[in-house]
């Protein structure tokens, strides 16, 4: 919207070719997810979301906002999600072993963790600020999703947090490491 309406001096013809492109090359390329990790899908649904509000396409919207929903739970635990995290639907993801291996190995599981704690703060930084521009975009559209992404976004940041300010990494936690990605 800041793109499409806060510059006037867009002729109608222009705004026409950069939506053509916007509908023709991006949107595709984003709008069905990655289905392999967690920040490369929730940084394209942040794309298909913008996009969509500046087509005004309610339908590509709804899509990336339903596959932004099922993404979240699956990027961020939450002890109520029982012993393991949330998969994606139809990610392949069937047993114990599958997930813990998505998870970079590991096999206990806390609030806030994230899917790519252990991998790296960084990649891990580019999901939760994708999961938090989302949330704000649907926000300015009328939708609130904190109810269903806010506390999944707490307990991250939190997490994440205390060990980038420098904690202790206790030695159940990637093996006593954590990359902080710099």
């Amino acid at each position: 919207e800041i793109i499409r309406y806060t510059y006037s001096g867009w002729a109608a013809a222009d705004v026409n070719r950069f939506s053509t492109m916007l509908r023709n090359v991006y949107l595709p390329e984003v709008i069905n997810g990655s289905n392999s990790n967690g920040n490369w899908e929730l940084t394209m649904m942040e794309a298909a979301v913008g996009i969509s509000v500046f087509l005004n396409d309610t339908s590509s919207y709804d899509k990336a906002i339903t596959r932004y929903l099922n993404r979240v739970p699956a990027y961020i635990y939450l002890s109520s999600d029982g012993a393991l995290p949330r998969t994606v639907p139809g990610s392949g993801l069937n047993s114990s072993s599958q997930i813990i291996g998505y998870w970079q190995g590991q096999s206990t599981f806390v609030d806030g963790l994230t899917q790519e704690t252990c991998r790296d703060f960084t990649h891990t930084g580019y999901g939760i600020a994708s999961i938090s521009d989302i949330a704000e975009t649907a926000a300015i559209q009328g939708q609130d999703l904190y109810p269903q992404v806010g506390e999944r976004l707490r307990q991250a940041l939190g997490f994440q947090s205390t060990y980038e300010l420098g904690a202790a990494v206790p030695s159940w936690l990637c093996g006593g490491s954590v990359n902080k990605g710099l």
